[in-house]
């Protein structure tokens, strides 16, 4: 299988000592030799010493909300609230409070509107992360068995 590998080791280092292709295939291909003959290959697809990495099943559906959000985190457990973007807050302008000059409101949008935003990068952040980690094991365990 052909595939597209990146190897970085910082920037300035990149820049100053640039390895060949050649030194980067022959240790990649040291490595995978070595994990192979040591039987630690499957050790590392399982993830964590003595557990198995369970395959996702590929044609189970997954519950859905309504507007086609999944419910939860694939793997969560059932009954674990569900994982969407962040609530979005009230469309428009906030309504005036009484005795409150315009200022204070507009100060308040402006700082609600960035606690949204940030929340949403933290949100698109965590999920990213969780999918490399399942994108990350699923090749682990295709390589193993694939190696066996």
């Amino acid at each position: 299988v052909m595939t597209d590998l990146f190897v970085g080791w910082g920037r300035q280092v990149e820049k100053a000592t640039p390895l060949s292709e050649a030194d980067l295939v022959s240790f990649f291909d040291r490595k995978h030799n070595e994990l192979h003959s040591s039987g630690r290959l499957l050790e590392l697809a399982r993830g964590a010493p003595g557990g198995a990495v369970a395959p996702a099943p590929a044609a189970a559906p997954r519950p859905m909300m309504p507007g086609g959000m999944p419910m939860g985190m694939p793997g969560a457990p059932p009954g674990a609230p569900p994982l969407g973007v962040p609530p979005m807050g009230p469309r428009g302008p906030a309504p005036m409070q009484a005795g409150m000059p315009p200022q204070v409101t507009a100060a308040q949008q402006q700082q609600h509107a960035a606690m949204m935003q940030a929340a949403q990068a933290q949100w698109a952040a965590q999920m990213q992360a969780h999918y490399m980690m399942m994108y990350q094991q699923q090749q682990a365990a295709a390589y193993a068995q694939a190696m066996q």
